[in-house]
């Protein structure tokens, strides 16, 4: 049944006839009457509204099952020929229920960019030592399987996918209880073969049900994602630093679909917010995130709103709300710090990135509702201006400084102190609100907490450094943090390196951060004097490092630096996965630092940039090339057989950047340039 208010298609020259009329072989109604004529007017609106009741018909689904942990089960026997056709002689259907239990959200806009198929690969068929019927994409991916099935009736077939190879063969048990599978039930009739709905994370895929793959052709794997436009490039005179690069491009594509997730490929997948709030700088150099965070900060206010502004551990909570029913995903409460954080982290780097202002418009009440959370909770236990860490926190997730490291492979704890960390992100959370509201033109807001942003700054130095200049907070992290947060105070910067050099040279030069630390320590060291040092972390190859992740294979980033040990077994397998993109946040610094361009948060959108460029010898070359809102931009550098180096510099028209090079003397040359392609040998 269809009532049609308004229907009308007029010439281009407003005529008074219309072009055409609209032939309807359903029943019209107009304002309720069955009409037998179509009624025409000088409208501009075309309604349709398809009442769904119990006129409506059904039948069983050849979907049996289906998620997005566990996959699908498809039975082709049950397929209706022409089910959806008029022609359809199917005579078994049966009415259909109303639903009256569920209640509904109001409709509102589209925010989310759709999910395609961005790349497809043709797997290779390997020979493992049980002669399973395993192929290798030899990429991890996030997407689905294609193929053409001509299979005897009856034949059950069964495709699992799993991330890595055991002992030369398919292993998926890092999936814990998700069975990531596809079950496909044959009519003896030749099948083109493709889940509906559902997804999976997988680089391997096994066949079996069958003897061998007599009737199964046409393979293919599908990479499905965001739509996004990739706007940032890096190559380096080194590889494996190109194949690390591509780990953590292909890590974000991965774990954007629709939301950013932690993993795509086990029972979680879930949009967690501190992996989010730790990768957003590099996301935003890599692909244009604008609308992808809009939509996931939407998600994050929507949730704030039922949690009196506190931000739970993933948005959107994915475990429906029944009246009187507890939410298991609220059971530790959310409000971790660097994980809530998102809420006003996101959307301050997102319009740093953009130079949308409108990321500031639709996030600032998140935004606020979070500080003003961390606010209320320090009031009530003191008003001293600290975050207390009196209660559960991730905080340094992951690092390998905690109370367990060295004595359990799965520990998850790291050693830096709790309070300080919780303070520095209240910190930090706080200045991102009065920074965005003075972007805003909010004076009164702006005052407000700018002055909570000093209190609490002196607060964390009354408690935290001493008078001769060390941190309190004595690990990696927190010196780290000390120096990438502003909270040292500036005749402590100079000692607070020091100690954090000393740090990295009594583990051989190698670090011990996790989940807060790890994406805050290259630039620590190179913005303050160590650029070496930093260096030395991301060419180091063995473990912990992102170079030995390549050398054992990955093709995306590890959750954990032990993820898979030196003799090819995994660490352990409960919580291990294979494609996590927190640790990727290296390339931040990769494109700040080491090839130079900075955006400045006072002109957002690189209208106007800072170049500064710290090479490195044993790098050899870098270059990042980045299609920001303002236009191209290139910075890169190359060594030369004397030691000089050569850069060069891309600047987009009607932008302006001020340069900065290092010369082979130890001096910098310092200029402002225009748009234009430039190259210096120093």
């Amino acid at each position: 049944t269809a009532l049609i208010k308004e229907i009308e298609i007029y010439r281009n020259d407003e005529s008074e006839y219309p072009l055409k009329r609209i032939g309807l072989n359903f029943p019209v109604f107009k304002d309720g009457g069955e009409v037998t004529e179509l009624l025409w007017d000088k409208g501009n609106t075309v309604e349709t509204v398809i009442v769904t009741d119990e006129s409506w018909q059904c039948a069983p689904n050849p979907l049996t099952f289906g998620n997005i942990y566990d996959g699908e089960r498809y039975d082709a026997n049950l397929e209706i020929e022409n089910w959806c056709a008029p022609s359809c002689t199917y005579a078994n259907w049966q009415p259909v229920k109303r639903n009256t239990t569920t209640n509904l959200g109001a409709i509102s806009a589209r925010l989310s960019l759709p999910v395609k198929a961005k790349h497809i690969i043709t797997p290779k068929q390997i020979t493992t030592p049980k002669n399973e019927l395993v192929f290798d994409l030899g990429q991890n991916i996030t997407g689905w399987f294609t193929f053409m099935a001509d299979l005897p009736a009856g034949v059950e077939l069964r495709v699992q996918t799993g991330e890595l190879l055991q002992d030369d063969c398919f292993y998926r048990d890092n999936l814990r209880t998700a069975l990531s599978e596809y079950r496909y039930i044959s009519t003896g009739k030749k099948a083109f073969i493709r889940p509906i709905a559902t997804f999976y994370g997988f680089r391997y895929i096994k066949f079996s049900g069958v003897a061998d793959l007599t009737g199964i052709t046409d393979i293919q794997a599908w990479a499905l994602y965001s739509d996004l436009e990739q706007t940032g490039e890096i190559t380096t005179a080194n590889e494996k630093v190109n194949r690390l690069y591509l780990n953590s491009v292909w890590s974000q594509r991965d774990n954007f679909l629709d939301v950013p997730t932690d993993c795509p490929q086990r029972d979680e997948r879930m949009g967690w917010t501190g992996d989010a709030q730790a990768f957003c700088p590099t996301a935003n150099y890599n692909m244009d995130c604008g609308a992808f965070y809009t939509k996931y900060i939407r998600d994050l206010l929507e949730e704030q709103k039922r949690l009196d502004g506190k931000v739970p551990d993933v948005a959107p909570l994915l475990i429906s709300r029944k009246p009187g029913e507890a939410n298991p995903m609220l059971a530790n409460g959310g409000g971790h710090c660097g994980w809530a954080d998102a809420a006003a982290i996101v959307p301050w780097e997102t319009y740093i990135a953009t130079g949308d202002i409108s990321v500031l418009k639709n996030g600032f009440e998140s935004m606020k509702l979070w500080a003003d959370w961390i606010y209320r909770y320090d009031e009530a236990h003191g008003a001293t201006r600290l975050w207390p860490g009196i209660e559960f926190h991730f905080a340094d997730w992951l690092a390998l400084d905690g109370p367990e490291s060295g004595f359990n492979p799965e520990s998850v704890l790291g050693g830096t102190d709790i309070t300080f960390l919780c303070s520095a992100y209240y910190y930090k959370s706080t200045m991102c609100v009065a920074n965005a509201a003075r972007a805003l033109g909010k004076t009164t807001e702006y005052d407000v907490y700018k002055k909570r942003a000093d209190e609490i700054l002196d607060a964390i130095r009354r408690e935290f450094y001493t008078a001769g200049g060390r941190c309190a907070a004595a690990t990696q992290t927190g010196n780290a943090i000390s120096l990438s947060f502003g909270l040292a105070p500036e005749f402590a910067r100079e000692k607070i390196t020091e100690t954090l050099r000393g740090l990295l040279a009594m583990n051989k030069g190698k670090l011990k951060t996790g989940f807060l630390g790890t994406p805050v320590l290259c630039r620590a060291l190179s913005d303050n004097g160590a650029n070496a040092e930093a260096y030395t972390l991301l060419l180091n190859e063995e473990n912990p490092g992102w170079l030995y992740e390549v050398n054992m294979g990955a093709t995306t980033i590890w959750e954990r630096w032990n993820s898979v040990n030196p003799d090819g077994k995994i660490s352990g397998i409960s919580m291990n996965s294979m494609n996590h993109y927190a640790y990727g946040a290296v390339f931040e610094w990769v494109y700040k630092n080491v090839c130079g361009l900075n955006p400045v948060p006072d002109v957002p959108g690189y209208k106007k940039a800072v170049i500064r460029p710290q090479p490195d010898v044993r790098l050899g070359a870098a270059k990042a090339r980045v299609n920001t809102a303002a236009g191209y931009y290139e910075t890169g550098w190359q060594y030369e057989d004397n030691g000089e180096v050569t850069y060069t510099v891309v600047i987009p028209f009607d932008t302006e950047a001020e340069v900065y090079l290092p010369k082979k003397d130890g001096t910098t040359e310092e200029m402002t340039l225009t748009a234009g392609t430039y190259t210096f040998t120093l």
